[in-house]
């Protein structure tokens, strides 16, 4: 669902800029032959958390964009309930012929 996929992409997000913060304190207190190894260790998570971030926009821009036809009226659907409409079977009434 488009509002359970936001949320996962913030804590996700927030996760990563953590891990960031924390390799950061690990590169910038390293010495020695060690400050090379702790460098790329923290570029590698300033890379994820990009990547990260990167997601977590989309998920925001896909639920702009649902919030933006929401108030155009051109849907009426919570994210996702389309979805879950097609995938359950019909009712006796819809799967019922329709005689002449």
């Amino acid at each position: 669902m488009l509002l359970d996929d936001l949320l996962d992409g913030y804590v996700d997000w927030r996760e990563s800029a953590r891990a960031v913060k924390d390799a950061y304190a690990r590169w910038s207190f390293a010495s020695g032959p060690e400050c090379a190894l702790r460098f790329a260790a923290y570029t590698a998570t300033l890379d994820q958390e990009q990547r990260t971030a990167s997601a977590y926009a989309e998920a925001v821009t896909e639920v702009e964009r649902w919030l933006l036809s929401l108030a155009a009226g051109l849907t009426h659907e919570l994210p996702g309930e389309r979805v879950r409409r097609e995938l359950q079977p019909p009712t006796a009434l819809e799967a019922a012929p329709v005689e002449a």
